[in-house]
């Protein structure tokens, strides 16, 4: 047991490299946390009460003399012994241990303590992740091992037991979905009371698994008014992030790129005839290319058309006749021949938005 000392308070999910310098973590992309947590906390990160346990953690092995193995341990009461030797449990972090309180005469069996925590990756590159931490432990962490297998870290004795010992990193050994990592404990042989414990501050970072891109939403079709702005959007998922190109068709065959057009969406503040078309974005990342379905672009256009209300026997024939003045000889023109089929009938002259002006006639045959 040593002299108590300050330490920094490091929040879950806040990277130790706040702390501890962006130096430490090699490898990153578009980093995401790895959802791990500190001792002494609950699901939320907040801290647990003390004699509570510790679901985050097992103790999967210890001496003989402690309870059956697997159970979660207990959050130690440092409002008393072992304490100001152990450094006094806040809301960033608590030790745990495999009994909730000591006493001077507590002894706890000599002997290596695996604690073990578990996290998920799924979603993740392993190849990516990066594990930080620092602990202080009661006596010694004789080894830290990811999914059973040595970390290889160099791992110092305490100096006391109020001061943390790193941050340390693993960089690799990771797997895709769940993995385990364990801290092993080595309580050495007894000075008095004899109690063991581990407190573990902890974070972890790794970039989104590799994924093809692929829409969440699609360019869809597009009517405005000659002149009027308009605008296709698209939006994308996959790891690494798309690269975007807009591509332009006048037959929905053909396509040609757009220059610039190279984000997620594209629009122009006003059009033209020349924009009247089909409309796709092609997304392309390192793990394969996803082509859009097409949009197209038509101008809206109202017209006025003028018609011809007909009134006669059904089955009677008619010419359907025009001319743009009256009083005209021989200025009638036959648009066309009916057999009335209705009564009324409707007849829509749908050249008439081109004309100034026009009269029209019905003459029976």
């Amino acid at each position: 047991m040593k002299k108590k000392c300050t330490t920094a308070f490091i929040k879950q999910y806040i990277l130790i490299t706040a702390i501890f310098g962006s130096a430490l973590i090699p490898k990153m992309g578009m980093a995401a946390s790895i959802l791990i947590y500190n001792t002494g906390l609950d699901n939320q990160s907040y801290p647990l009460a003390p004699g509570s346990t510790d679901s985050h953690y097992a103790v999967v092995s210890a001496p003989a003399g402690v309870e059956a193995t697997p159970f979660a341990p207990y959050i130690v009461d440092t409002t008393g012994y072992p304490a100001p030797a152990w450094l006094t449990n806040n809301s960033t972090s608590q030790w745990i241990s495999i009994r909730s309180s000591y006493t001077i005469s507590t002894q706890d069996p000599v002997g290596l303590y695996d604690y073990q925590t578990t996290f998920d990756l799924t979603g993740l590159d392993p190849a990516s992740a990066v594990i930080t931490f620092r602990f202080i432990a009661d006596n010694l962490i004789q080894d830290v091992r990811i999914n059973g297998v040595s970390a290889g870290l160099s791992l110092p004795s305490p100096t006391s037991f109020s001061t943390w010992i790193g941050p340390l990193q693993i960089p690799s050994g990771f797997t895709t979905g769940t993995n385990t990592l364990d801290f092993i404990v080595d309580n050495t042989s007894p000075e008095g009371g004899n109690p063991s414990g581990v407190r573990i501050e902890i974070s972890g970072v790794a970039n989104p698994a590799s994924a093809p891109p692929a829409f969440i939403q699609q360019p869809s079709n597009q009517v405005v008014n000659a002149g009027q702005g308009f605008s296709f959007t698209s939006q994308t998922t996959g790891y690494p992030s798309p690269s975007m190109q807009w591509q332009f068709s006048t037959n929905d065959s053909v396509w040609v790129n757009i220059n610039g057009a190279t984000t997620a969406s594209y629009s122009l503040p006003h059009s033209s005839p020349t924009n009247i078309g089909f409309y796709r974005v092609i997304a392309a990342n390192s793990v394969s290319t996803n082509t859009s379905p097409s949009a197209s672009l038509t101008f809206l256009n109202i017209y006025m058309f003028a018609g011809l209300n007909v009134l006669g026997p059904i089955g009677a024939n008619y010419n359907i006749q025009s001319t743009p003045a009256l009083g005209q000889i021989n200025s009638w023109i036959t648009l066309t021949n009916i057999s009335l089929p209705t009564q009324p009938y409707i007849y829509i002259d749908y050249s008439s938005p081109t004309n100034a002006k026009m009269f029209y006639r019905a003459v029976p045959e």
